[in-house]
């Protein structure tokens, strides 16, 4: 038996993106960006609609999102960090803690009109 499978067409041409790369965590986070770069070639964005911002780390990350969002010259925002994440025994129970930044924040960014 055939399964029908609906399948969309996927193309960034013509779209204007910024990348925000975390430095923390490089040897992850180049990866990621190479990644991103190339998912981004494959679906026909040019290399001059990219903009790639490196900060420090994570903590940064939403600060700087939030001021090229306001900015409006890109269509798409992409983000890529490598939080660090360990098990802090308390009592019985096992809680995640991040040694990073909250990145929660990030949903939020965009520019003050871009809901309307």
């Amino acid at each position: 038996m055939s399964s029908k499978v609906t399948e969309g067409q996927l193309s960034s041409k013509g779209l204007r993106f910024a990348i925000i790369v975390a430095r923390f965590n490089s040897f992850v986070t180049e990866r990621l960006l190479a990644g991103a770069l190339d998912a981004l070639a494959r679906t026909g964005c040019a290399e001059s609609d990219i903009e790639i911002v490196k900060v420090p780390g994570s903590w940064e990350m939403p600060v700087v999102a939030r001021e090229l969002a306001e900015r409006k010259r890109h269509d798409a925002l992409i983000c890529l960090g490598a939080a660090v994440c360990f098990l802090a025994s308390r009592g019985p129970s096992r809680t995640p803690n991040s040694a990073s930044a909250d990145l929660s924040c990030l949903p939020g960014v965009s520019a003050p009109d871009a809901a309307a």
